[in-house]
């Protein structure tokens, strides 16, 4: 299965069983689910797949998919099960000691080599090393947006930058947090760097995972290497000993307190004049006035 969406079109048009299974009961759906080919996923379902057909272990489709850590493949052939898994998801975050949310692309550029880093697969690896940890809850837009939407890949996309705020920013920001930015040739996206102004923002630390070097995909052995993750592993220790982060102030609030010391050095400083006119000895016009009465 070498994820060629237009040779299996080709295939299916000349024929090909849709249905047909090798010696463990794999299907091609299965194959495509498990390796991630979205598109040869949609295709096969559109030639008339069967999403419920199981192998010789009981495993349908989407199981394959969710084992292999693709949820928005998993919500499109299994709608009801990822709804299920998106209150799952909401309620972890509620639970969680310490969240971070990850801003990276969605895919490789078009300018990068067939081997140079994946976004999507490190982002995915950094959520699991991080979230090894009890208490940790790591936001992955690139997939837990799938779950958010009960299911619905087509509508988690339409509102990917709303989830990526309301839900892994703000949560990250209540619980000290961090943004973590997957960074891939050729550099950060514009929407990366529109997530970091959010950020900045809400007072959440940006802490960048440097993978442009990285073939393929960044796993946590390259990321023990990188110095943004001494400190997220920092915070999942302090955590798990039981210490509760600082939660940042957001710009806004900033903003308001230098208003109040603002106001208040102002009042200070009329106090101060005040007293310092009270306690000023009279002039000499007004000394020679007071005698001659």
């Amino acid at each position: 299965m070498d994820g060629d969406a237009s040779e299996m079109q080709r295939l299916i048009a000349a024929g090909a069983d849709t249905e047909w299974k090798d010696d463990d009961g794999d299907t091609a759906l299965m194959w495509a689910a498990g390796g991630g080919h979205t598109e040869m996923v949609k295709g096969l379902v559109a030639a008339g797949a069967d999403k419920e057909a199981k192998d010789n272990e009981g495993q349908t489709a989407a199981d394959y998919a969710m084992r292999a850590n693709q949820p928005i493949i998993f919500a499109f052939l299994d709608p009801e099960a990822a709804k299920r898994k998106g209150v799952e998801l909401r309620k972890a975050f509620a639970d969680a000691k310490l969240a971070h949310v990850i801003s990276t692309r969605f895919k490789k550029d078009k300018s990068q080599d067939d081997d140079s880093c994946d976004p999507f697969v490190s982002a995915q690896e950094a959520k699991q090393a991080l979230e090894a940890t009890a208490g940790v809850c790591v936001f992955d837009p690139n997939g837990d947006n799938a779950f958010l939407m009960t299911g619905d890949p087509e509508a988690a996309n339409a509102i990917w930058l709303q989830n990526w705020r309301d839900v892994g920013l703000a949560r990250a920001r209540e619980t000290g947090g961090r943004v973590i930015q997957i960074v891939v040739k050729p550099g950060l996206s514009d929407m990366q760097k529109a997530e970091a102004g959010m950020a900045k923002s809400e007072g959440v630390d940006v802490v960048r995972l440097d993978c442009s070097e990285v073939m393929d995909c960044a796993n946590e052995r390259d990321f023990k290497e990188m110095p943004g993750w001494a400190e997220l592993t920092g915070l999942a220790e302090r955590v798990a000993r039981g210490e509760k982060l600082p939660v940042p102030p957001t710009r806004q609030e900033l903003v308001e307190e230098n208003e109040k010391l603002r106001a208040e050095t102002k009042r200070l400083l009329e106090e101060l004049e005040r007293l310092r006119r009270a306690a000023a000895p009279p002039n000499a016009f007004s000394s020679r006035l007071f005698s001659q009465r």
